[in-house]
């Protein structure tokens, strides 16, 4: 899930219109009101949450899925994200790049985003747009998180997966069986504005760096 600018791992290099207007200065010095997050800005100083392309961040979130990374590597490279070349595609043809049982959720999708204005998409509110985005076949809670926080910068969402879920534990002390709903909550309630940056930088530094996330 996570989007560094410093650690490369992006699955190409990042285009010069992916970057944003942020005050990322701002977003650290909020940011580093909490105590936990001391360490792990200090250790990422140079972290940026990209704005990705709609098209090609809807492909591959949902080729994401239960995938690894060398697959899905893999057939990223035989893709080209324009709509008029993925929507003449069949289901045998994203087979034949390796998109397995995603080939169906591919084809509807990509009808489904020839219909979708990503300007007007930017205009709604959290929560209208996420209930929009839920309507691509292939996106569930957890895509259209990402989605929006990937893909239309709104930094206070919070994709929660298996290792966010653990950070939050880990934070917490909390063993209780929890929703992904309760636990983006917590993270929205605890850092607000920037929660969705928060989580990034809580991640990285657990998983990538301090190995603690298991």
């Amino acid at each position: 899930m996570i989007n560094l600018v410093e650690t490369g791992q992006c699955f190409r290099a990042p285009e010069k219109d992916w970057y944003t207007k942020t005050d990322w200065n701002a977003v650290r010095a909020e940011l580093l009101r909490f105590t936990e997050l001391r360490d792990p800005i200090a250790h990422a100083p140079g972290m940026q949450i990209l704005r990705q392309p709609f098209v090609e961040c809807v492909v591959s979130f949902i080729l994401s899925a239960n995938n690894n990374i060398k697959r899905f590597s893999k057939t990223l490279a035989q893709m080209q994200f324009d709509l008029d070349w993925l929507c003449g595609r069949t289901e045998d043809d994203f087979r034949a790049m390796g998109c397995g049982y995603r080939a169906p959720y591919l084809v509807s999708a990509c009808k489904r985003l020839c219909g979708m204005d990503y300007a007007e998409l930017c205009k709604l509110d959290d929560a209208a747009l996420y209930k929009e985005l839920r309507t691509v076949k292939g996106v569930g809670d957890k895509v259209a998180r990402c989605l929006q926080l990937f893909c239309f910068h709104r930094l206070n969402v919070v994709p929660v997966d298996t290792w966010i879920e653990k950070a939050y534990r880990q934070l917490t002390g909390d063993e209780a069986k929890r929703s992904v709903r309760y636990i983006a909550d917590w993270y929205q309630n605890r850092y607000g504005q920037y929660a969705g940056v928060a989580q990034q930088y809580l991640f990285y530094y657990l998983q990538y760096l301090k190995k603690e996330l298991t």
